[in-house]
């Protein structure tokens, strides 16, 4: 890839079949986001999870400060609008609207959260 930027598609193909592998082997993950930061000029990628039936979420952020993400993984569960999130199919045009956002008395104002 000249220029950190997908030029071809034999590269387009690459990155795909590498994140196709990746999903059995999670050991390549970090590799491949900064594969796909780099192809999208993006210089930090986080990848994350949230399970709203036990509240568990996880995240990957190979470029990141491990602190940094220690801190937000901690915040995490207090986070208010992970819930409203949860469930929606990927690029579902519904969005957050302004009634799923009410959240009112669920904000925990922390070290965190100011």
């Amino acid at each position: 890839m000249s220029g950190n930027k997908l030029s071809g598609e034999n590269e387009v193909l690459d990155l795909v079949g590498a994140i196709y592998d990746a999903a059995l082997d999670a050991t390549l993950w970090p590799d491949i986001l900064n594969r796909i930061g780099d192809a999208v000029g993006g210089p930090e990628v986080i990848f994350g999870v949230y399970d709203p039936t036990t509240g568990l979420s996880n995240l990957l952020a190979p470029r990141i400060d491990p602190t940094l993400v220690a801190s937000l993984m901690e915040w995490a569960p207090r986070n208010p609008l992970l819930p409203l999130g949860a469930g929606q199919a990927p690029g579902a045009r519904q969005g957050l609207h302004r009634e799923r956002l009410h959240y009112k008395g669920r904000v925990h104002r922390d070290g965190f959260l100011q």
